[in-house]
């Protein structure tokens, strides 16, 4: 069974970019694991197994992760995003025509069959449910709705026009919207920070996949039902579009939050 032609893309253009400049600064990519690895060589060889074609996210002053792409990866693309923002490192990894599969590039668990389950979904948009949760669910306290502890983007497929759907003006602004419900006063920083993943980042994929990321109240529950059998009493089923893809284990583990400590220091 053939899955459609996919571009996977590792999101690499973090971090703290006054960092760039110091030859002894070593970047999060760069990290080694404990079986002696490359963090981001390892990602990519699980992404190149797959036979996709594969793109890397990397901030242009980054030379250290360039030079080490450049001279072990030669066969896959690097992508300059226009600044440092958040949404211009996903406008980069959009740029490549077609499907695209979407992957945090400092997962220290990644497997090439967590991407395979991806590839083979037949959801134009998708992003993980987790065996284990990453945390509590996050609560609201000015509406009392909940963000899932159990599920989240560290894996995020896009078809063709979810791409365009996701980078929407309207979808930015429903991003902002919902931020300042889940935290009025900020979170790491004052206001949404845009060069922040956890501002930005998390928070524009909470706008594109709502209803499955976010846990509604009681009342509007029964109201989502009510909906639902009146949709099915008019015949007015959508066909599901958007999912989540069941992976087991930690996955969402990055070089911040490795619990199982599957890291060394350093390159």
């Amino acid at each position: 069974m053939k899955f459609p032609s996919t571009n996977i893309v590792l999101l690499a253009a973090g971090h703290n970019p006054d960092n760039f400049k110091d030859p002894n600064y070593v970047q999060r990519h760069l990290t080694l694991k404990k079986d002696g690895s490359v963090l981001i060589g390892s990602n990519l060889n699980s992404c190149i197994a797959t036979n996709c074609p594969v793109y890397v996210v990397v901030d242009e002053d980054n030379k250290q992760l360039i030079s080490y792409l450049a001279d072990n990866f030669h066969d896959v693309g690097i992508l300059y995003p226009a600044d440092k923002t958040i949404i211009s490192s996903f406008r980069a990894a959009f740029s490549v025509p077609g499907r695209c599969l979407m992957i945090s590039g400092d997962l220290v668990n990644l497997r090439s069959e967590h991407i395979f389950s991806f590839l083979y979904c037949k959801f134009e948009s998708a992003c993980c449910r987790y065996s284990e949760k990453w945390g509590k669910d996050i609560v609201s306290k000015t509406s009392g709705r909940k963000i899932r502890g159990n599920a989240g983007p560290s894996l995020n497929l896009f078809d063709v026009n979810q791409k365009s759907l996701f980078l929407s003006d309207e979808n930015i602004k429903k991003a902002e919207s919902l931020f300042q419900e889940f935290y009025p006063s900020g979170n790491q920083y004052q206001g949404m920070n845009p060069y922040v993943y956890n501002d930005y980042g998390t928070f524009l994929n909470l706008a594109h996949m709502e209803e499955l990321l976010i846990k509604e109240t009681r009342l509007n529950r029964i109201k989502n039902l009510i909906k639902s059998v009146y949709a099915i009493k008019t015949r007015t089923i959508s066909p599901k579009i958007k999912g989540l893809v069941y992976i087991k284990g930690r996955l969402f583990e990055d070089v911040d939050n490795s619990i199982e400590q599957n890291l060394q220091s350093n390159i």
